[in-house]
């Protein structure tokens, strides 16, 4: 194989790990951060789906999973300083995300990108995060109405689940490919490293053959 094709094909792992989610993710063919079709109706269906969410301390704490009419609640725990998200942006975001049912973390990313506005997403972030500043931190609890309803997803997170995610909104971007350059210049150093990597492998053709771990 040529240097060239190596190192082409190491820039294309690696961008696609940065934008992916944790392959260590249990729903990671799955990933929470995509909406089902039915989501994808209730976000385009209310009248003002991305007006930003309020930050009430009381609602946050009083949330009730029990209540059927339970709505969206949200808590900045950073007040981010820099440029507000707004429909049409790309974003990125690491979460982690789990059950309130029982605290079980079922997801986390260090670095997911999407358009803000496009239904990408389940009705919950594009609620929650609406509004957050980069380098803002916030915790969303969404009702099932919002996230994966009756439907549930796979076998790890149940129908009708209440979800919690922590949030940091890592960057803002007018289009993917910027949103990609950003993930490559926060995680320069592994990107660095795996090039070399794969430049010592294609220097060297006589190593055995071995699988290269994913580093990402």
């Amino acid at each position: 194989m040529k240097l060239s094709s190596i190192v082409q094909g190491s820039l294309l792992l690696v961008i696609g790990s940065c934008a992916a989610f944790s392959p260590s993710s249990p729903v990671a063919s799955r990933s929470v951060a995509r909406t089902v079709s039915n989501n994808v109706a209730a976000l385009r269906s209310g009248s003002n789906p991305l007006e930003v969410v309020d930050d009430e301390s009381n609602a946050f704490e009083a949330y009730s999973v029990t209540d059927p009419n339970q709505g969206l609640a949200t808590k900045d725990t950073v007040v981010g300083t820099g440029e507000a998200a707004k429909t049409g942006d790309v974003i990125t975001v690491a979460y982690a995300g789990r059950l309130m049912s029982n605290g079980k973390q079922f997801d986390a990313g260090a670095g997911f990108s999407f358009k803000l506005g496009e239904g990408r997403v389940m009705p919950g972030w594009e609620q929650g995060i609406s509004g957050m500043r980069v380098g803002g931190k916030r915790t969303l609890r969404i009702p099932p109405g919002l996230a994966y309803g009756e439907r549930g997803a796979s076998d790890v997170i149940p129908p009708n689940s209440h979800l919690e995610f922590d949030c940091e909104l890592k960057g803002i971007a007018s289009n993917p490919i910027e949103a990609t350059l950003q993930q490559l210049n926060w995680q320069k150093e592994r990107v660095i490293t795996f090039a070399l990597l794969l430049i010592l492998l294609a220097a060297s053709p006589t190593l055995p053959a071995f699988t290269i771990p994913n580093p990402f």
